[in-house]
């Protein structure tokens, strides 16, 4: 990008076109907006004139846009050649399909198909179209007439003939509507097609670009040059032009001045001219090419549109895709189309008409993606929109969901690190850590007996509950009253009846008030193993003393002695 400095060096090495009387421009000078409009038809000279007869024209037959051309040569005895060059303005690949009809016959040779990448253009001689629609050249007729349809909007077409025996070729485009004023009106910028590049003048033949801004300030604009066959950007300069002045700028200082020196088949450029505020170019644009044989000068700029606007309808080029994420959980959202959609951070996108964008939902690391709503409805993880207007669409998230359950005839309440469940009250909680831990804590009176579910225990007698999880998940927390409480020294088991105490993994268990709890020890087995006795029983009894009996009057711990 050109600096402040450096444009005025650009602009000065200009050669301006007083297009306004001295009067007007001291009025402009002074501040004044009562500018005269510029006759865009003078300036572009070769744009027909209100008395020139419709040979080439935009028209409608049964509905749908098109546009003629006529005459065509086909350079039989040395004539001339004609060319088509077929324009594509729009953001996706366009099809062209040209009708072939003969004169004086008014025969119909067929129809040739063509695609166009965007903000390209391709040139086919005539010769061309009629093999791609399959005619043959040996009928009656001398000339021929071209029917250009196009389903892209900003659609254009330009016809230059060609005199192979003096080297002379010319703009033969006479149009009804412009395909400088369609784009323009559409997507805020100026457009100008297949311009000579170097390789071309070295050829004899150089190139010029005009341009006049009737806007009553100085403006910047930004000239994107891009590879007229592929549409791919190639560089961009910015230009400050002065007030309802014109300038025309070599085109060998366009390629300087981006830095590009184009390969031997990058022989004409498309330009595209925005202004840097982002309103609609105030500009007219033109080129004009010399022929250095023949020593003459040739306007080349008028192309033609394909689909002319009603009125000053113009047909939206694109459509603004707007993604919201909702829920409780987080995810992104990505589009098949780069750069697109990408929400994360990018949540907006603009997208060419009548494209389909196909969105991926993928849920982060502890939540799960619920579905889709607004311009989709399906609950899959992919959603395909074809996008023939704005689009709004959501995509929610949900948090996995960890749920405590208390149970036991005890009292107690359970917490979470990170913070969110305290139950007491909140049992239930959305998480998208995936791991965390609950803290069991008995209220008086009552004892904490174990967990149910958890990943791992930690802590003093097991309290703490470390839990990892991808998707929603349990936990149980068990509290008790009358709790009855083996105490273990040495190896062995002791188990309970009525059941509850297993002694291996659990030592404890909750039991009715009065009731009697008979536990019995088993040593390990080895020939040094033995039990040693019980303490904390209300009797002790079987053989070597190995059970130990106990009614319930509240809590009450037992010890179990191996060797």
């Amino acid at each position: 990008m050109r600096s402040p400095a450096v444009r005025q060096l650009w602009s000065a090495a200009l050669i301006v076109l007083a297009l306004v009387s001295p009067a007007h421009a001291a009025r402009a000078q002074s501040g004044e907006t009562a500018v005269p409009a510029l006759a865009i038809e003078n300036f572009l000279i070769s744009k027909k004139s209100a008395d020139a007869p419709d040979r080439e024209k935009a028209a409608a037959i049964d509905g749908n846009n098109y546009a003629v051309v006529a005459p065509l040569y086909l350079g039989t005895g040395g004539g001339m050649i004609s060319y088509l060059r077929l324009f594509n303005g729009g953001s996706a690949t366009a099809s062209f399909t040209v009708k072939v009809v003969g004169s004086p016959t008014g025969r119909d040779y067929g129809t040739a198909a063509f695609q166009v990448p965007p903000s390209a253009t391709r040139q086919y001689a005539l010769f061309q179209i009629l093999q791609g629609a399959g005619a043959t050249v040996t009928e009656p007729d001398t000339n021929y007439s071209f029917y250009i349809q196009s389903d892209e909007p900003l659609a254009g077409y330009q016809h230059v003939t060609h005199s192979p025996s003096v080297s002379y070729f010319e703009n033969a485009a006479v149009c009804r509507a412009n395909i400088q004023d369609v784009v323009r009106a559409a997507t805020q910028q100026m457009v100008l097609s297949s311009v000579h590049t170097s390789r071309l003048a070295a050829a004899g033949y150089p190139a010029s670009i005009e341009l006049h801004n009737f806007a009553n300030t100085a403006k910047t604009y930004r000239i994107s040059v891009k590879d007229e066959t592929t549409g791919v950007a190639v560089g961009q300069t910015d230009v400050t032009a002065q007030a309802n002045a014109s300038y025309t700028i070599p085109w060998s200082q366009i390629e300087s001045a981006i830095n590009w020196t184009p390969t031997s088949e990058q022989i004409r450029a498309n330009v595209f001219v925005t202004d840097t505020s982002g309103a609609s170019p105030a500009i007219l644009l033109g080129q004009t090419i010399n022929n250095d044989t023949l020593r003459v000068t040739l306007n080349m700029t008028t192309m033609c549109a394909v689909n002319a606007p009603d009125s000053d309808n113009v047909p939206a080029t694109t459509s603004t895709l707007t993604v919201t994420k909702v829920g409780s959980g987080a995810g992104t959202v990505t589009s098949s189309t780069q750069p697109g959609i990408n929400c994360g951070s990018t949540c907006t996108a603009t997208i060419g008409v009548d494209r389909t964008l196909t969105l991926t939902a993928v849920a982060a690391s502890g939540s799960r993606f619920l579905g889709w709503g607004g311009a989709c409805t399906n609950t899959a993880g992919i959603c395909e929109i074809p996008m023939t207007s704005n689009k709004t669409v959501t995509a929610t998230f949900a948090a996995s969901t960890l749920t405590v359950q208390k149970i036991g005839n005890g009292s107690g309440t359970v917490t979470s690190s990170p913070a969110a469940i305290n139950c007491g009250s909140t049992c239930s909680a959305a998480f998208t850590a995936t791991t965390l831990s609950l803290t069991a804590i008995p209220a008086s009176g009552s004892t904490f007996l174990g967990w149910g579910g958890c990943t791992s225990t930690s802590g003093n007698g097991g309290a703490i509950c470390n839990v990892t999880y991808e998707s929603d998940r349990t936990v149980s927390a068990t509290f008790g009253t009358n709790v009855v409480e083996v105490q273990k020294i040495g190896s062995g088991t002791v188990t309970s009846s009525p059941a509850g105490i297993s002694c291996g993994g659990t030592c404890a268990g909750s039991y009715s008030m009065g009731a009697i709890v008979s536990l019995t020890a088993t040593p390990a087995s080895g020939m040094n193993a033995d039990f040693l006795g019980w303490s904390g029983c209300t009797s002790i009894s079987g053989p070597n003393g190995t059970i130990c009996s106990i009614t319930v009057s509240g809590n009450h711990i037992a010890t179990a002695t191996f060797r």
